[in-house]
């Protein structure tokens, strides 16, 4: 169904709302943010479509449970991009677009992913494009990050975390004055927040402190059943609704959704 009506950022039909993930560090709950994140956006009867540009691929396993018997498709935004292997179907709001795992190519500049996003059918039938990238500094990230109108930085408050978090929201605020990356907002993502620890919080308001609150999202409590969930190969809020990290997951995307 098309989308129509007055998008801020022009007249004329709807614009798909592009988010990366990114950190360059791994370990910081990347894809567990991807997964429960467009789960939740998908809950809201909103179209979503999850590019997964880890060549891990470990955004299918977390929906698996979700979808065993989907055949992959290959529509026709997808037939000239060998970085991927095809298009599967979660739910009727929810698409995962899955990297090629065993003919993984990276590409040699940073418009491959620009042609993707911007594809008419794209933009027409979706209402979000969530991407999950790869924990390394290289043409991937930087052409996810190229596309994007939001980026959202995940990170723990340690202070080994903290650091290379401060250096790659700078980077990207940078490129932005610049004009290098069209991002409109970049956001930070507090996550395995335990605040019960001295060091967790002095962090945290240090990052309000640095950033703004504007840029702080709602933190992501420490909770193993975040990691359960991801085992057993479904979004948090299939597996335990009721548990600390569905109701987390569930707020950021509220929040979410107002800031994008």
């Amino acid at each position: 169904m098309a989308k129509t009506g007055n998008d801020k950022r022009g007249g004329g039909m709807i614009l798909a709302r592009v988010t990366v993930v990114a950190n360059r560090k791994g370990g910081t709950a990347k894809t567990t943010t991807v997964v429960n994140l467009a789960h939740e956006i998908a809950r809201c009867n909103k179209r979503v479509l999850v590019i997964d540009c880890d060549n891990q691929g470990q955004v299918e396993e977390g929906f698996k449970a979700m979808c065993k018997n989907a055949e992959l498709t290959s529509p026709g935004w997808l037939q000239n991009q060998s970085f991927f292997k095809g298009l599967a179907k979660v739910s009727e709001y929810l698409h995962i677009c899955q990297p090629n795992q065993e003919k993984f190519i990276a590409p040699d500049d940073l418009t491959w992913l620009g042609a993707l996003v911007d594809h008419a059918s794209v933009q027409q039938d979706y209402d979000y494009v969530v991407i999950d990238t790869p924990p390394t500094l290289g043409t991937v990230l930087l052409g996810a990050m190229s596309v994007a109108d939001t980026i959202v930085v995940p990170a723990e408050p340690t202070p080994l975390a903290s650091s290379g978090v401060i250096k790659l929201v700078n980077t990207c605020m940078q490129a932005v004055r610049k004009r290098q990356l069209k991002a409109q907002q970049i956001l930070l993502l507090p996550v395995m927040v335990d605040k019960q620890l001295k060091l967790h919080r002095q962090i945290l308001q240090h990052w309000e402190a640095r950033f703004g609150q504007r840029r702080i999202l709602p933190f992501i409590r420490r909770n193993i059943t975040l990691a359960e969930a991801f085992a057993s190969q479904q979004p948090v809020q299939l597996y335990a609704p009721d548990s600390n990290g569905a109701r987390d997951y569930q707020q950021l995307c509220s929040d979410f959704m107002q800031y994008v």
